[in-house]
């Protein structure tokens, strides 16, 4: 059964995208990002890391960059084609405890890297046969095809 909150729209990667496992995912690009932070009302700039064979990317905070600096270096070129291993967990944030989140382990992964599909199945009319022609990269991550592809991968690497 799949978290209730993978069922909502989000562009971010989150804690119960993981469904309640470490996934080893290869650094594809890492950009500067423009976040809407609505505690404090104010837009803040963070890294964001896209991953080979994730469909969402992940805005990183101060311990995550970090760590990823720990094993890699500052330069975030550098972090390209490298994999690290994101786990959900929980944090505490001022007043607020128990707050879901994902971290990075602070080591280098020894294992290859995975295609994290996604934990819920996209709306149904994201699931056609058209779909499946209007994805020119076959990494959208939405349609039939990318779907199928990321559950067949998934399988392979749990076999292995």
């Amino acid at each position: 059964m799949a978290d209730y909150r993978t069922l909502f729209d989000d562009v971010w990667l989150r804690a119960w995208d993981l469904g309640g496992k470490d996934w080893t995912l290869e650094i594809r690009k890492v950009e500067a990002g423009v976040l809407e932070n609505h505690r404090q009302q104010k837009k803040e700039r963070k890294p964001v890391v896209h991953f080979k064979g994730a469909r969402k990317p992940l805005a990183l905070n101060r311990t995550n960059a970090k760590t990823i600096a720990a094993l890699y270096g500052k330069d975030t070129v550098h972090w390209i084609g490298k994999r690290v291993t994101l786990y959900p967990t929980t944090t505490n944030f001022g007043p607020e405890e128990g707050i879901d989140c994902i971290r990075i382990r602070p080591k280098e992964p020894t294992g290859k890297a995975q295609t994290l599909a996604p934990v819920a199945p996209p709306p149904a009319e994201e699931s056609t046969p058209d779909s499946a022609a209007r994805c020119a990269t076959g990494t959208c991550g939405t349609c039939a095809m990318c779907l199928e592809t990321a559950e067949a991968e998934r399988r392979a690497q749990e076999s292995s």
